[in-house]
C-alpha cells in the first residue's frame, strides 16, 4: 500500500520529523511504501496518489491551534475526498487534544474519511500507534 506522512511543523520540525520516520518505518517494515512530506517546504506537493495519508501536527501554545497552513496545503493537494486517513498530534501543552480535533475537522472539510486518531509524545509511541492503523485499500 502507499502511505504518504504529511507533516506540519511549527515550533520543532525536527521532533516531528523524527516522529514521522518512527511511523515510516514500522510500516514500512510491515511492506507498504511509506513517503515523508514536510507540508511547510514541500507545499505543491500531491497526495491523491496515495492509497492512506497520515496527517502529522503539533499544537501551538495554549490555545491548540494547529499551523494555520495545514488547511491550505491539504486544499491544494488534490481530490482527497474519500481517501482513508489518520490523524495523529505531538502531545504538548493542555489543549492538545483540541489541536486534534482541529486537525481532523481541517482533513474531514477536504472530504477525507479519518478512520484512526491519537495524540503521541514520543517517536516510539508514534510508531506503536502506527502498528494498529486500519490499513484497508479501499
Amino acid at each position: 500500500m502507499r502511505i504518504v506522512m504529511a507533516y506540519f511543523p511549527k515550533t520543532d520540525p525536527e521532533k516531528l520529523l523524527e516522529m514521522a520516520k518512527a511511523v515510516s518505518g514500522k510500516l514500512e517494515s510491515s511492506g507498504h511504501r511509506v513517503d515523508i512530506v514536510n507540508a511547510r517546504l514541500d507545499k505543491d506537493a500531491r497526495l491523491m496518489t496515495y492509497d492512506y495519508v497520515i496527517a502529522l501536527a503539533e499544537s501551538s501554545g495554549l490555545s491548540g491551534k494547529i499551523p494555520e497552513y495545514a488547511a491550505g496545503f491539504l486544499a491544494q493537494a488534490g481530490s482527497l475526498a474519500g481517501k482513508r486517513s489518520a490523524a495523529l498530534v505531538r502531545a504538548s501543552g493542555f489543549q492538545s487534544a483540541k489541536a486534534l480535533s482541529r486537525l481532523m475537522k481541517v482533513m474531514e472539510a477536504e472530504g477525507m474519511w479519518v478512520n484512526d486518531s491519537a495524540l503521541v509524545k514520543s517517536a516510539d509511541e508514534a510508531a506503536a500507534v502506527a502498528t494498529g492503523l486500519p490499513l484497508v485499500k479501499a
